[in-house]
C-alpha cells in the first residue's frame, strides 16, 4: 500500500528501501526525488501531485513519520491505521483517545 500526505511525501507499507524504490517505479517517480538519510522516503513532484495522490492512501505527516519510525500500531479505531500493521491487542494513542470518546 502507498502513502502520501499534503506535505507531498510518500511511503510504502511495508516500509522498506527496496519496498520504497519499487513504488517509486510503478508510480514512475524519478530517483531523483528519493530522500535518503535518517527517514528514507520519496517527495512527490508538484505537477504530478494530484495524479500520485489519486493512487495511494492520503494520511498525515504524523503517520507517514510513524510508518518510518516504524512506531505506528494497526488496529480498527483510526482510520489512519487500519491496513498498516497486522492487528494487534494495543492501541495508537489516537485509537485510545477516541475509543475514550466513543466508547468501545
Amino acid at each position: 500500500m502507498y502513502y502520501s500526505d499534503h506535505r507531498r511525501h510518500l511511503v510504502c507499507v511495508p516500509y522498506t528501501v527496496a519496498g520504497l524504490h519499487a513504488m517509486a517505479g510503478d508510480l514512475r517517480i524519478k530517483r531523483c526525488w528519493y530522500h535518503k538519510g535518517s527517514y528514507p522516503h520519496y517527495d512527490i513532484p508538484k505537477r504530478r501531485l494530484h495524479e500520485v495522490q489519486t493512487r495511494t492512501t492520503v494520511v498525515s505527516t504524523r503517520t507517514i513519520l510513524a510508518i518510518v519510525k516504524g512506531t505506528l500500531v494497526g488496529c480498527a479505531w483510526n482510520y489512519e491505521c487500519r491496513g498498516l500493521c497486522a492487528p494487534r491487542y494495543t492501541f495508537c494513542k489516537g485509537c485510545r483517545e477516541a475509543r475514550r470518546k466513543w466508547g468501545p
